[in-house]
């Protein structure tokens, strides 16, 4: 679940003042899928906004409907007199309806050996390589990206994002369970901002970060490297396999 969160400031030692607002940003504050994105329906770009249990729908077409998030994996849309389940990256509806399936932006890609890092928010997006390149745009209603001014190699859609022509592919998928080699539930996952993290049995988690295709670095481990592959993550140095679930 998504909710605001606002930052306030106080002003100089006078502790009966009204502090001033300095920011406001979005959070997850539980264990609910944050359904904001880009979703597609029927091969067409579908988008969701979410703020705590508010859900809105905006359909290929254009029109918005509002609803409510249930639990963690219903969903109701009172106008349209339709309910859904949240299984995964896929929304399934009653009445007939065409499923949604989510469209994932944020990520890692690689483009002639070179990795590149893509980051939506909102209708934002930004792309920037291990080689200092830099691109930024807007997605519009169809999922095209429109490149902002200063960033005219920045192209494609959501759907095959391209830099300078060229297609990045498919991002690099990142999280899964594994068990270490005692047989504790570990895990790998990707946070919304991009960031790879890898979560010990002991519940201790370490930043990492793609530096190849199938090749993850763990900075909180002193840099080891881990390659991955179907059966799991091979680590050097002395850490053992993870082995996925």
């Amino acid at each position: 679940m998504v909710a605001e969160v606002f930052r306030f400031q106080l002003s100089g030692n006078d502790l009966s003042a009204l502090p001033s607002q300095k920011g406001r940003f979005s959070v997850n504050v539980s264990n609910a899928r944050d359904l904001t994105g880009y979703w597609i329906v029927d091969g067409r770009a579908a988008s969701i906004s979410q703020i705590g249990q508010d859900i809105s729908l905006t359909y290929p077409d254009g029109h918005t409907a509002k609803g409510l998030l249930i639990g963690t994996r219903f969903i109701n849309m009172p106008s349209e007199k339709i309910n859904g389940e949240i299984n995964g990256g896929t929304i399934t509806w009653n009445k007939g309806r065409a499923p949604w399936q989510r469209v994932a932006v944020t990520g890692t890609y690689v483009n002639n050996g070179v990795l590149f890092h893509v980051q939506q928010q909102g209708t934002a997006v930004r792309v920037w390589s291990d080689n200092g390149d830099y691109g930024s745009g807007k997605i519009d209603a169809a999922g095209k990206i429109i490149p902002n001014a200063s960033s005219g190699r920045l192209g494609g859609s959501i759907f095959d994002i391209r830099w300078a022509g060229n297609s990045l592919g498919k991002r690099f998928e990142a999280p899964a369970a594994y068990l270490d080699a005692k047989g504790m539930k570990v895990r790998m996952f990707e946070t919304a901002n991009g960031d790879l993290y890898f979560v010990e049995a002991s519940g201790k988690a370490a930043l990492g970060r793609w530096i190849a295709p199938g090749k993850v670095q763990v900075s909180g481990w002193g840099g080891m490297v881990g390659t991955l592959s179907n059966g799991g993550i091979t680590w050097n140095g002395n850490r053992q396999v993870w082995k996925k679930i």
